[in-house]
């Protein structure tokens, strides 16, 4: 049904129009199918339980795994698609145009994604308390000794939130332990 409407709609009025009023209602709808598409085909990996083809599509699949699963910090779950996000960036235009047209849907799932979630996030009651055991959480890693992957959850959360006044002192305290130093974790 989707790719009907892309085969028989979508994609011949761009032919036909391609300086059309409706081009760019059209190319959203074709993203929208094509992500679509994009997560049918990760549903049938998940079902098989199998791995994604490169880094880009097993770090979606992990994001939609986390998205899914019972007791994740709901951070953990953003955590995911900001790691989407990171590797659609530092792959740029290499290798072929289909691995190329994948990670830019990707790009665009994780986006709307991390965008709805972030939004829900925020919408919490339990938010301080979220944030709370996720950085907890880091803090453990770091007694461990994983000392890179704290700086991971720090960075991210600092980058997931940037545009976030009202978790300034939490995003602060996120870039200070990201570089390593003692931050207290801010009142909420």
């Amino acid at each position: 049904m989707l790719d009907d409407a892309r085969r028989k709609f979508v994609l011949p009025y761009l032919q036909r129009y391609p300086e059309g009023q409706h081009v760019p209602q059209m190319r959203q709808w074709l993203d929208e199918i094509d992500v679509g598409q994009l997560l049918l085909q990760a549903e049938r990996r998940l079902r098989g339980n199998r791995d994604g083809r490169n880094a880009v599509e097993t770090a979606g699949l992990a994001a939609l795994r986390a998205e899914r699963q019972d007791g994740v910090n709901p951070l953990e779950v953003l955590e995911q698609y900001q790691v989407v996000l990171e590797l659609t960036e530092a792959a740029g235009g290499q290798s072929g145009d289909a691995e190329a047209e994948q990670r830019r849907l990707w790009r665009l799932q994780a986006e709307r994604r991390q965008a709805e979630l972030r939004v829900q996030l925020l919408q919490r009651e339990d938010l301080g308390v979220v944030v709370s055991e996720r950085f907890a959480a880091a803090e453990k890693l770091r007694q461990a000794g994983s000392e890179a992957a704290v700086r991971l959850i720090y960075r991210r959360f600092a980058v997931m939130f940037s545009a976030e006044s009202r978790l300034e002192a939490l995003r602060d305290c996120a870039r200070e332990r990201a570089e390593g130093r003692v931050a207290e974790l801010p009142p909420f």
